[in-house]
C-alpha cells in the first residue's frame, strides 16, 4: 500500500508542479503542460484507488481505463502543441510577407496591392478619396490576421485630464467626465471660425482607431485649408438617438454651433442602454469566462477556434447578430428613431441654425444586405424629420462587397471607412450656403 500511495502522492505532485507552470506559459508549451496536469491527475486517482484496494479489499480494475485515457490526453495534447506551432510559423511569415510588400508612405517604388487590396484603391481614386496607399495595405494586413496580436490587448493606461484611458488595437482610448473623446473641455467659440458640433455613438467616437482617423478629424482636415473651420467631435460609444438627442439639447446652448452633424448607426434604432454590438451566449462553450480568456489570451489556436465557434452559431441562427437584435421589433423602433430625429431636427432649428446634416453608416456596404436596407429605412426617417440627409447610394455602388471593420476582433470601422465618410461630408459641405462667409481669401 504505502508504493502506491508514494506513487499517487508523486502523480498528483507533478500534476500540481505542471498547473503551476501553465500560469506562465502560452503557445506550444501551454498545451503540452496542460496535458501534463491531466496525465498526472489521472494516475494520481489510478494509484490512490489501487492503495484503497489494498487497505479495504475492495476490487480497483481501471488500470486499462487510465491507460487508454492517457494515450488520448497526450496525443491531443500533442496535436494541440502541433496546431499552435503551425498556427505560429503561419503567422510569423504572413507578417514577413507584409512586411517585404509594405508600401512605406514616403516610398518611391511604385505600390503593387493584391486583387481585392487594387480594387479598393480604384474605388477610393474613382471616389476622390485621398488615402496613403501604406494606410490601405495595412488595413488590409489587420483583416488577414489570424489571431490577434498581443499588444492589441485591451490594457488600462493613465492619462492626465481623462476620467478613464485604455489601449485597445494598438490605439489610446480616452474618455472624459461625459465619455467623449477629449482630455480637455471644450474651448470657446472663436470669432470668424464656423464651428460644427458633430454627434453620434462610438463610430463617431472613433473606437479602434486613433483619434486622428476619426471622420471627424479627417473633416477637420479635408476643409481648413479652405475654410475657417472648427470639428468638435462629441461622439459617445453605445449613445442610441434618444441618448443623441440629450447630448445635443445639453450641448448646443453651451457650444453655440454654426452647424450640427448627425452621424447615424444602424443601432440608433435600438433603445438607449440596449447596446448594437452586444451577442447573446446561447450555446457557449461551458468553460468559465475566467479561463476561456486566459487561453484566448495565450494560445493562438484558442483564439482562432474560439472565433470559428461565434460565427458558425450566427451561421446557424443559433445566436442573434446585430442586425436580428435591431429587426426584433422593428415597427416599435422605428416610431421611437423617427420621433426622436424629429425632435433633433426642431430643436436645432428653433435656434435658428439650419437644418441637421445627417449621414447613415455602413462598415459592411452590399446591395440588398440588411444594412442596406436600414439605411434606406433610417434616410426615409431623417428626410421627413426635415434634416439635410447626405446620400449614400454612391457609397453602396462603389464599395459593395468591401469590409471595412477595423479587425476580425473589432467590428468599429477602420480609417479607409471614416475617410470615405468625410469626404462625402466635405464636398456637401462645400456647396452649403452657411459655408461661404467662412471661406479664407486667396
Amino acid at each position: 500500500m504505502r508504493r502506491e500511495s508514494v506513487a499517487a502522492v508523486g502523480a498528483l505532485t507533478a500534476a500540481i508542479a505542471c498547473a503551476v507552470m501553465v500560469r506562465y506559459s502560452s503557445g506550444m508549451l501551454l498545451w503540452v503542460l496542460l496535458g501534463g496536469v491531466v496525465t498526472g491527475l489521472l494516475w494520481a486517482v489510478h494509484y490512490a484507488g489501487m492503495a484503497g484496494q489494498r487497505a479495504t479489499g475492495k476490487a480497483w480494475a481501471h488500470r486499462s481505463l487510465i491507460q487508454n485515457a492517457t494515450v488520448a490526453v497526450i496525443s491531443t495534447a500533442v496535436v494541440l502543441a502541433v496546431c499552435e506551432g503551425v498556427l505560429a510559423s503561419l503567422e510569423a511569415r504572413n507578417r514577413q510577407q507584409q512586411e517585404r510588400d509594405r508600401p512605406s508612405s514616403d516610398s518611391t517604388t511604385p505600390f503593387t496591392p493584391d486583387q481585392k487590396v487594387a480594387t479598393l484603391v480604384r474605388s477610393l481614386q474613382d471616389a476622390g478619396v485621398r488615402v496613403p496607399d501604406d494606410l490601405v495595405a495595412r488595413a488590409a494586413e489587420r483583416q488577414s490576421l489570424l489571431t490577434m496580436p498581443s499588444e492589441w490587448e485591451r490594457v488600462n493606461v493613465e492619462m492626465a485630464g481623462a476620467t478613464s484611458a485604455y489601449s485597445w488595437q494598438g490605439v489610446l482610448h480616452v474618455f472624459d467626465g461625459n465619455r467623449m473623446r477629449r482630455t480637455t473641455p471644450f474651448p470657446p467659440k472663436q470669432p470668424g471660425v464656423f464651428r460644427v458640433m458633430v454627434l453620434g455613438d462610438s463610430f463617431t467616437y472613433g473606437k479602434g482607431i486613433a483619434e486622428d482617423g476619426t471622420y471627424a478629424s479627417q473633416l477637420q482636415r479635408l476643409l481648413q485649408t479652405d475654410y475657417r473651420i472648427e470639428v468638435l467631435n462629441l461622439g459617445v460609444g453605445a449613445d442610441q438617438s434618444e441618448d443623441i438627442l440629450r447630448t445635443l439639447r445639453r450641448f448646443l446652448p453651451e457650444l453655440h454651433p454654426d452647424l450640427v452633424i448627425y452621424g447615424v448607426c444602424h443601432n440608433d434604432f435600438l433603445p438607449s442602454g440596449v447596446g448594437g454590438d452586444s451577442l447573446n451566449n446561447a450555446y457557449a462553450f461551458p468553460l468559465s469566462k475566467s479561463i476561456k480568456k486566459a487561453l484566448m489570451k495565450r494560445s493562438r489556436f484558442a483564439s482562432l477556434t474560439s472565433d470559428a465557434y461565434n460565427k458558425a452559431l450566427l451561421r446557424l441562427g443559433l445566436r442573434t447578430d446585430f442586425y436580428d437584435q435591431i429587426l426584433k421589433d422593428f415597427q416599435g423602433e422605428q416610431a421611437r428613431f423617427g420621433r426622436d430625429v424629429k425632435e433633433m431636427n426642431a430643436f436645432v432649428t428653433g435656434q435658428g441654425l439650419p437644418p441637421i446634416v445627417t449621414i447613415v453608416f455602413d462598415r459592411f456596404p452590399a446591395h440588398g444586405s440588411k444594412g442596406d436596407q436600414l439605411t434606406q429605412v433610417a434616410e426615409r426617417y431623417l428626410k421627413a424629420a426635415g434634416m439635410d440627409v447626405i446620400e449614400t447610394t454612391d457609397y453602396y455602388d462603389r464599395f459593395a462587397g468591401q469590409n471595412f471593420s477595423v479587425s476580425p476582433w473589432e467590428a468599429h470601422p477602420n480609417e479607409i471607412a471614416n475617410a470615405i465618410w468625410s469626404a462625402m461630408i466635405a464636398a456637401y459641405l462645400k456647396d452649403h450656403v452657411r459655408m461661404e462667409a467662412f471661406k479664407k481669401s486667396g
